[in-house]
């Protein structure tokens, strides 16, 4: 492979490696494990989705702030699953509880 060969595959991992989002909550209901995830857009702002086992309602948002997208997301996450109360078994990222209030 030949060196500038070499960087335009570096160029091309390093963008799918920025594409790869983990979640910031998982959250297991009665319809499986319902993933909120939250990241950067490159030009600007944050967006934010659901994704679970089955197909959800739930389109994409786009915020200004990475903390205004995680709240809409939450929102949409309550509004679609009232009845969920978090176990153990449910992830908040960056707490040391598992219960969502």
């Amino acid at each position: 492979m030949r060196l500038d060969e070499t960087r335009e595959y570096i160029v091309h991992l390093r963008e799918a490696i920025s594409e790869i989002v983990s979640p910031f909550e998982v959250h297991h209901t009665s319809d499986g494990p319902i993933e909120l995830r939250v990241y950067p857009l490159r030009g600007g702002g944050w967006q934010a989705s659901l994704a679970g086992t089955r197909k959800l309602n739930s389109g994409a948002v786009v915020k200004e702030s990475k903390e205004e997208a995680e709240e809409c997301i939450r929102t949409q996450f309550h509004e679609m699953f009232p009845e969920h109360f978090c176990s153990d078994i449910c992830h908040i990222e960056g707490s040391s509880r598992s219960r969502v209030s």
